[in-house]
């Protein structure tokens, strides 16, 4: 079954972690607002300010232009005169306390602009080969069905990663190939591009067939970095959806590195010993691409599946 991760939005199996941002599904929930955005953000506190602002513009207005009233008898000169004095004065203390303020505004651009360019350390130059993570590469993902003469060959030519993982030339894994056609078959292949840091993620098999998720052999990779000797760690996740009805295999999570114009080989679990039920046969039998674990061979001289990974070096 395929969920969404309710943090990034990753389409992806059900699990109970996300396989891009890590969080776990099940328990994660939105932070909360701070409690000044909540009492700012509220429509009652809006609206209170909006009229206490109209408020202060109207007694504002009526301080600086007081009514006349032809009634009222004028003051005495001297009166008036003082009057008018602290009617300056007290004009003159608004409009210096508005004019404080508007120059205090423009003093803290000019500080943040000035400070900008010394927050920015000019980036290290990179090496002369070497890309940016931004751009793009291609990486190759096929699945396998050797015999086991033929994989016993190539893990002799390998070197080993992890206890279900070599990597071998490409050059060597096709000359290998090539010397035994009969001792191979495909499943299918895939390309997809890649960047530095974003997770990638291949599918062999057939999709919708549950109009949930698909059946067959899955591979998740996220490209960690580029070292300086060319080589790429990569961080992989690897699980299959070949039985109907039941959860996702065991799935593995690895982190190797490999070079260019190298090939990963990853041993899937013994897909011989998997009782599958003559419902799943009926699926595999009408599959292009499954048809292979329905035939004879699979429990013969074809009986080990291999997950082959190139990836192309920035």
């Amino acid at each position: 079954m395929m969920i969404n991760c309710p943090k990034c939005n990753l389409l992806q199996p059900k699990d109970q972690y996300c396989a891009q941002c890590g969080i776990n599904m099940e328990t994660w929930k939105p932070p909360e607002k701070p409690a000044w955005k909540k009492i700012t953000e509220n429509w009652m506190f809006q609206l209170s300010l909006l009229f206490l602002i109209v408020v202060l513009v109207v007694l504002s207005d009526n301080f600086r232009n007081p009514p006349k009233n032809p009634e009222v008898i004028s003051p005495p000169p001297v009166q008036t005169q003082l009057m008018r004095d602290e009617n300056q004065n007290i004009s003159h203390q608004i409009q210096s306390s508005f004019a404080a303020q508007n120059e205090e505004q423009p003093q803290e651009t000019p500080v943040v602009k000035s400070a900008e360019p010394e927050l920015k350390t000019p980036p290290a130059p990179a090496p002369p080969t070497a890309r940016t993570a931004g751009e793009t590469q291609q990486a190759t993902f096929e699945v396998k069905m050797l015999s086991r003469s033929l994989l016993e060959r190539l893990i002799a030519d390998s070197l080993k990663l992890e206890e279900t993982v070599f990597v071998l030339s490409k050059e060597l894994f096709d000359r290998r190939i090539q010397e035994a056609p009969n001792l191979m078959r495909s499943f299918g292949l895939k390309k997809a591009n890649y960047k530095v840091g974003v997770l990638s993620q291949f599918f062999v098999g057939e999709e919708d067939v549950l109009n949930d998720y698909g059946i067959g052999f899955f591979l998740q990779m996220t490209v960690i970095e580029k070292r300086e000797d060319g080589r790429l760690n990569l961080g992989l996740r690897k699980w299959n959806q070949l039985k109907l009805n039941e959860e996702l295999s065991q799935q593995a999570v690895l982190e190797v590195a490999t070079a260019p114009n190298q090939v990963l080989l990853i041993l899937e679990d013994n897909i011989g010993e998997m009782n599958f039920s003559n419902e799943e046969r009926a699926l595999f039998q009408s599959s292009n691409r499954l048809s292979l674990l329905n035939t004879p061979s699979l429990n013969s001289g074809l009986s080990e599946v291999v997950l082959v990974l190139e990836v192309k070096s920035l």
